[in-house]
């Protein structure tokens, strides 16, 4: 038995989810290659599910679900993480991994080695994305995984220039299309909405919400200053005979 499966047998173990139906994802989480996991070290796989698992906005685990951030909780990631686990009957579930490296660091362009699907066998994790993505997808877009379904959105990549004056910046583009999972394959659906919706809620919940951060990307320019009106400054017992400037010389006076 390898290393990377004792480490597993013996993190899920002492998280009290041995015998869980959540298993199969923590196992993922913690045997994964750190080329399919944001180049998380595997040493670091137990700080990674400690953090991750105190925040439903960062882990859904009985859901099979991940959104993990390139400098939370001190692991050693190098870009942002969707990941979603794919069930099937009668199978092992599939395990979906998205790394937004463009979006981390704009010298890395979107590139194909960013997005996998995987499946577990034996001891090995074996790379399936050509067989399962559909040949209509472009595997170096924007996927982006939801908590509580097992539909992904696809977005293309969008290059713009900083505010700062350092070059250009990738951020996400319009969402075009939504590949449902439907426990053997994916099927292309036209997107039902522009925008992506946000990591941690269903796209029904999107609308009821408020966002969490005010700016999709850090570098975009923020909103323009709106001058507020300060309230006017009314002195006491105003005489027909007031003006400004005794008021302020009263002031001076005092």
């Amino acid at each position: 038995m390898k290393l990377t499966q004792i480490m597993a047998i013996f993190l899920i173990a002492t998280s009290g989810n041995a015998f869980s139906d959540e298993q199969s994802f923590r196992t993922a989480l913690v045997t994964l290659p750190p080329k399919y996991l944001g180049d998380i070290p595997l040493v670091n796989r137990e700080k990674l599910l400690n953090a991750a698992g105190s925040d439903d906005e960062l882990m859904d685990a009985a859901n099979g679900w991940l959104h993990w951030s390139a400098d939370g909780g001190n692991v050693g990631g190098t870009s942002m993480v969707w990941a979603k686990e794919l069930p099937r009957s009668g199978k092992k579930p599939l395990f979906f991994v998205h790394m937004a490296k463009p979006f981390a660091d704009s010298r890395n362009k979107p590139a194909a080695n960013q997005t996998f699907i995987l499946e577990h066998v034996g001891e090995e994790w074996v790379d399936v994305t050509t067989t399962v993505m559909p040949s209509a997808v472009d595997i170096t877009m924007h996927f982006r995984t939801r908590k509580a379904d097992t539909v992904i959105e696809v977005a293309p990549w969008k290059e713009f220039k900083r505010i700062d004056d350092r070059g250009m910046a990738y951020t996400y583009g319009e969402r075009v299309m939504d590949l449902r999972w439907t426990g053997k394959e994916f099927v292309i659906e036209k997107a039902s909405n522009k925008k992506l919706t946000k990591n941690w809620r269903s796209e029904q919940g999107e609308a009821q919400q408020a966002p969490r951060h005010p700016h999709p990307h850090p570098l975009t320019p923020a909103r323009p200053y709106i001058r507020q009106r300060l309230p006017t400054v009314i002195p006491p017992r105003v005489s027909p005979w007031y003006h400004p400037c005794h008021f302020r010389n009263t002031l001076q006076n005092r």
